[in-house]
């Protein structure tokens, strides 16, 4: 039972980690090439972008 609940939180702590770098590097990303300020919890929704002409879908 303890071992099951240990693995349950590292589970919780993977994901929550791979969804905050996914939303971090995003918002990253429009801050740097569209010039957007984006908190990540709201980048992490958002489509990847990877230039210039992808910025007009934040306008």
């Amino acid at each position: 039972m303890k071992s099951g609940l240990l693995m349950f939180l590292f589970a919780i702590m993977v994901v929550g980690g791979a969804l905050f770098f996914k939303g971090y590097s995003r918002a990253v990303n429009l801050n740097h090439i569209c010039d957007k300020q984006i908190p990540w919890y709201d980048a992490m929704f958002l489509d990847a972008i990877s230039d210039k002409p992808d910025c007009e879908k934040y306008q």
